[in-house]
């Protein structure tokens, strides 16, 4: 709670990396060195280191470079085809602008003299991917460990029937991140969301994620998730 009352608003991106800064600080495998240090070329900002660590035992300093993304499955092996809920990216541009962009920073002149050595960069990249709920995701080298969940077209709401559980809700950006459960009893049933997503114009612009819950001792759990695009 300290960590963040002191914060503004935090798009979920910057909540994210706030949330491995937290874990950082506290795990005393890590030193924190450095955090969203500003690259300059002259007055101008190129970029932004987004954290440095060194591990105490090794002294051995690390660059990371946080990204959450989520993406939605339109082709199978193909990173192209994995598209931003949104529409506007894809996990190949991401890869691409992380990989040639955001990585290299940690050579920058700056960083070095900063922290005294040169850091080895590693990406740290955490999500969930989407397949349709028809489908099953088919990316070979996605790690065999990932979180996936599904996706629907608006038209297809009735799908969702399949799913057999008890309540809906629809999860605000920060909700995003982690498993969801409710003391309180969410806020739709299957008829209702229905309702409620083909009446709204939520959908015009983006995508809307939404969880499915099973009714546990009291409690609701989420037991599956995806979105309506």
């Amino acid at each position: 709670t300290e960590h963040f009352e002191a914060k503004p608003f935090l798009r979920l991106g910057k909540y994210f990396e706030s949330l491995i800064h937290y874990a950082i600080e506290i795990d005393e495998k890590y030193d924190l060195i450095l955090k969203n240090k500003p690259i300059y070329k002259g007055k101008i900002t190129t970029g932004e280191i987004d954290l440095i660590i060194r591990k105490p035992d090794t002294q051995a300093l690390e660059h990371w470079e946080i990204a959450l993304k989520f993406y939605l499955q339109h082709g199978p092996n193909d990173a192209n085809e994995m598209i931003g809920p949104g529409g506007n990216d894809t996990l190949a541009s991401k890869l691409e602008k992380l990989e040639s962009k955001q990585l290299p920073l940690g050579l920058h002149p700056s960083v070095i003299e900063e922290v005294g050595s040169t850091p080895t960069s590693k990406l740290f990249l955490k999500g969930i991917f989407f397949h349709h709920l028809d489908s099953t995701l088919q990316l070979d080298n996605a790690n065999s460990k990932a979180e996936t969940g599904w996706w629907i077209n608006k038209a297809e709401l009735v799908k969702l029937e399949s799913l057999k559980v008890d309540k809906w809700s629809i999860l605000q950006k920060s909700e995003w991140i982690g498993t969801s459960f409710s003391e309180e009893t969410p806020e739709f049933d299957l008829s209702g969301l229905i309702t409620h997503l083909t009446n709204s114009n939520e959908l015009d612009n983006r995508g809307i994620c939404i969880a499915g819950y099973k009714e546990e001792s009291g409690r609701y759990i989420e037991t599956t998730r995806g979105f309506v695009v």
